[in-house]
């Protein structure tokens, strides 16, 4: 139920996000990143309840960077193409003028593509939830 849970809450909070560009576009530059960040803690912590809620004990910081690291490289995979579409954007489109830390060292640091970073996130994902999945066997 993990990846439905985190699938679930990383489209949620595109949704959000795509309900803030769009009644903000055209008064700032970028949205707050802040709020941004929030959203996306609120719902991992949601993720992380529910997950655990079958089992009777507190989730080690091992099992709780784990699902981090998942829970992050799905949104990796899903968040860019789906707020572009939500957006009304091309899917691949990139903007030049981010405010997020991560987009800059995926593009400008790193150089990587809309597509390499697609690549990269869902094998982070499915080497994650690999691992995940082995410790509740």
């Amino acid at each position: 139920m993990f990846i439905l849970y985190t699938i679930v809450a990383v489209v949620t909070s595109t949704l959000i996000e795509s309900v803030r560009i769009n009644t903000s576009y055209g008064k700032v530059e970028n949205i707050n990143k802040m709020v941004t960040f929030t959203i996306g803690a609120i719902l991992f912590g949601v993720c992380l309840a529910l997950i655990y809620t079958d089992y009777y004990y507190t989730p080690n910081v091992i099992e709780v960077g784990l699902y981090a690291l998942f829970y992050a490289s799905v949104r990796g995979v899903f968040y860019d193409g789906l707020l572009n579409i939500l957006t009304k954007k091309p899917l691949t489109y990139t903007s030049t003028k981010t405010n997020s830390i991560i987009d800059w060292i995926e593009r400008v640091g790193l150089k990587w593509g809309f597509w390499t970073e697609r690549i990269v996130y869902l094998t982070l994902s499915v080497a994650s939830a690999l691992l995940f999945i082995t410790k509740f066997k």
